[in-house]
């Protein structure tokens, strides 16, 4: 399925107030012959609106895999996000050895 919409926050009321609810909108959701189902989203840069989303999408649906993919030509093309900071940040400490 394309952009797969997820409720993480539903809508309110509080002092007179109406408040809408909030969604996550991943790019992909892939389901295998298994019957596993990947929630798949790609990101240039994570922003801090999308960890706040994360978060809370992983705490209102424990069940499902969200990947987080970015394209690093340095890591070997498409890879998971955490993937890529663990390469950066080893990087990153390399060059900081060096100097």
């Amino acid at each position: 399925m394309i952009q797969p919409k997820f409720e993480i926050q539903p809508k309110f009321e509080k002092n007179g107030k109406k408040y809408r609810a909030i969604f996550y909108i991943a790019d992909f959701e892939v389901e295998y012959i298994n019957g596993e189902i990947i929630v798949v989203d790609t990101k240039g840069m994570p922003t801090p609106e999308f960890k706040i989303k994360e978060k809370m999408f992983n705490y209102i649906f424990p069940d499902k895999v969200l990947s987080v993919l970015n394209y690093s030509k340095i890591d070997g093309g498409w890879c998971e996000l955490d993937i890529i900071d663990k390469g950066r940040k080893a990087r990153k400490k390399a060059k900081f050895n060096n100097t």
